[in-house]
């Protein structure tokens, strides 16, 4: 279903670009995969493992779309030192949690991993 998805919207891209309706380049396209990637991806993680997890994906994937739709104007090392700071924002939610919860969202991690 992802794959039918993205096929379809790749191909909506090229089409709306022939014809000139929007101004599209393949590595724009190749960022808005990405971007939709890591929200999904980010998301989904805060939704199994509860809040603090995934912040740092779902973050990635919005700045990359606020840079798409020309939001925010920041280079890369910018853009690096921005996740930095929310993954340290996201360990530092992380250890505020109860201990009880901290182990029980990383034993489940650890258990389904191996």
């Amino acid at each position: 279903m992802i794959w039918g998805i993205t096929l379809l919207l790749i191909g909506l891209f090229i089409i709306l670009g022939s014809f000139g309706v929007i101004t599209v380049s393949f590595w724009k396209i190749i960022l808005w995969l990405i971007a939709i990637g890591f929200v999904v991806s980010g998301a989904s993680v805060m939704f199994k493992n509860k809040f603090p997890n995934g912040l740092v994906s779902l973050s990635a994937g919005i700045l990359i779309i606020l840079q798409l739709v020309n939001v925010i104007n920041i280079g890369f090392w910018s853009f690096v030192g921005v996740l930095a700071g929310i993954w340290l924002i996201q360990q530092g939610l992380f250890y505020l949690m109860p201990y009880s919860r901290r182990e029980s969202v990383y034993f489940t991690w650890y258990r389904r991993r191996y």
